[in-house]
């Protein structure tokens, strides 16, 4: 298959409740979709085997053969080696040194790219949504746990090991509640979704 005719895209949203694999062309129009829950407590070689047979059935339901793909983008909670590809620590999912893009690379034969889940949401706004082609856009996504983005001029505002506004761990009631990464009162560890339903469930035992 000649580099010619690689011309389709995978995006994928790896999270801690679901994972989501969309094919586009090279239009971004949108030919096939797959979700599954990501049931992240099976393990990484579970999670792993699950990512795969994500996207090969999104790209079934595309009728879009593997050879053709271009290439693969993902998005992933927590710190990551942006350069290397290695998803280096998932906190609401226990998953570690993860060579995500080594992996998926030699599976599907095409290059991979890996980010910051919210960064890349937040980047795709400013392409096609809400923040388009406007000069600086914030974004936060509360989910499973609360994540920020921003993209000033056209880039995302990013540092080392991925986003530089995780502002889910930023500490907004001190001695509060732990979250997923040890620490206490977080914003995440208050507001997210799993922190409103278990605040939910407490609240109808005690009626």
């Amino acid at each position: 298959m000649t580099e010619r005719k690689r011309k389709y895209w995978v995006g994928f949203d790896l999270g801690g409740t679901k994972m989501l694999a969309v094919v586009c062309d090279d239009d971004g129009n949108i030919l096939g979709r797959e979700k599954k829950k990501t049931r992240a407590f099976e393990g990484q070689e579970a999670g792993l085997t699950r990512i795969e047979a994500v996207v090969r059935e999104a790209l079934n339901k595309a009728g879009v053969d593997p050879a053709e793909l271009a290439g693969i983008g993902m998005g992933v909670p927590g710190p990551l080696d942006l350069d290397k590809g290695v998803i280096l620590d998932t906190p609401n999912m226990g998953w570690k040194n993860i060579e995500i893009k080594k992996i998926l690379e030699g599976v599907f034969d095409c290059p991979v790219v890996i980010g910051n889940d919210v960064d890349i949401g937040t980047y795709g706004e400013y392409r096609y949504g809400a923040g388009k082609n406007e000069r600086c856009v914030l974004g936060v996504f509360p989910g499973t746990g609360v994540g920020g983005g921003c993209i000033y001029e056209g880039k995302i505002f990013r540092g080392r090991v991925g986003s530089c506004m995780e502002i889910g761990h930023m500490v907004v009631h001190p001695g509060g509640v732990a979250s997923g990464t040890g620490l206490g009162g977080t914003l995440e560890a208050l507001t997210s979704r799993l922190a409103i339903a278990q605040g939910a469930a407490g609240a109808a035992v005690r009626g």
